[in-house]
């Protein structure tokens, strides 16, 4: 029954999960930004709720459609906005993460061909010991 209710919610699109050594990962409205005419990079977005009972660490990002994938967060220091990247980031148990605009978020390089609003990107989150998980992102138009 639960492998029936985790498949009904994938192939949904809204909400996705993993699942590995006990742990459970979801998440929800996951979108890329539509590539900005003679760029190659974007920004990708997402809430990832840990349902587990031990911490999950999303470690890395890939999608045959782009080069390379990172996470990276805002910052402001001294009234200026800047943007790193960061080797990881956790989500605690029991807890959520949201990847939004001015915050943690994935930056996408090299993409191969422009994403336009109204695609879908397949886009792999592996979070380490609990799991990959293989998402469609939608592509919406910058705001």
């Amino acid at each position: 029954m639960r492998l029936l209710t985790i498949l009904i919610v994938a192939l949904s699109g809204s909400v996705l999960t993993a699942l590995a050594d006990g742990s459970a990962i979801t998440i929800s409205d996951p979108y890329l930004r539509e590539s900005i005419p003679g760029q190659s990079r974007t920004a990708g977005f997402f809430t990832v709720v840990n349902e587990g009972a031990s911490d999950c660490v999303l470690a890395s990002a890939q999608s045959a459609t782009a080069e390379r994938l990172e996470i990276h967060e805002h910052s402001h220091q001294d009234g200026v906005m800047r943007m790193r990247q960061v080797p990881s980031l956790t989500i605690p148990a029991g807890q959520s993460v949201t990847l939004s605009p001015g915050g943690y978020h994935l930056m996408v390089f090299g993409t191969k061909a422009p994403y336009q609003a109204g695609e879908q990107v397949p886009v792999t989150l592996d979070f380490g010991d609990c799991g990959e998980l293989d998402a469609l992102f939608d592509v919406r138009k910058i705001r």
